[in-house]
């Protein structure tokens, strides 16, 4: 059964992968949009924004995706 927590403790453990890549792929900012109603199918919608001359952006691609196969 997945709780409430368990989706913030995602969010948590996402960010902190986040800030331990290289400072080059750093967003700029990370907004979390809407809320969690119903644990289990609630999903977490994540905004990441880059400079507009961000160069890095098929790198940050690849390095996310690794971090959500790892959750």
């Amino acid at each position: 059964m997945i709780r409430e927590n368990d989706y913030y403790n995602t969010i948590d453990l996402v960010l902190n992968k986040i800030e331990k890549l290289p400072i080059y792929l750093h967003p700029l900012s990370i907004l979390w949009s809407g809320n969690i109603k119903s644990p289990g199918i609630s999903d977490i919608d994540l905004l990441i924004g880059f400079e507009d001359n961000f160069l890095f952006a098929n790198e940050f691609i690849i390095e996310f995706k690794k971090i959500i196969n790892e959750i």
